[in-house]
């Protein structure tokens, strides 16, 4: 059952910066997720989200592009905060800008092939749009 007593401080700013209007949900965790904290890259799935191990070549679903209703294909968020034990979520950045030195794959900073992977998913390094 959700906890909607539970409260978290939460900096957006700390991870989102301003340049495209943000689209922010919260997503279920994949059962046995591990390692999601605020700034890493998610890889999200009907399934629900868990940690992206930075393949840049990764299937992602741009913004608003129609895929048949039969195929299923995965995209891409950055968690905004650190679940913690007994959470079903993650609040994640779906679209919009994020500020690029806080956002990390395996604690390094996001390589040129990663970034782009992001871009196509409709996440964006801060100075992308003069942000």
């Amino acid at each position: 059952m959700t906890q909607f007593s539970r409260k978290a401080e939460l900096r957006l700013s700390s991870i989102v910066a301003a340049g495209h209007p943000p689209i922010i949900h919260s997503i279920a965790l994949k059962a046995g997720w591990a390692g999601i904290e605020a700034g890493v890259p998610l890889h999200v799935t009907t399934d629900g989200a868990d940690l992206w191990d930075g393949e840049a070549s990764v299937p992602v679903t741009p913004g608003v592009d129609a895929a048949p209703a039969t195929v299923a294909l995965p995209m891409m968020g950055i968690a905004l905060n650190t679940p913690q034990a007994g959470d079903g979520s993650v609040l994640a950045l779906l679209h919009g800008c994020y500020r690029a030195d806080a956002v990390t794959v395996g604690g390094q900073g996001l390589t040129q092939a990663q970034a782009l992977t992001l871009m196509a998913a409709g996440l964006y390094p801060e100075d992308s749009w003069g942000g």
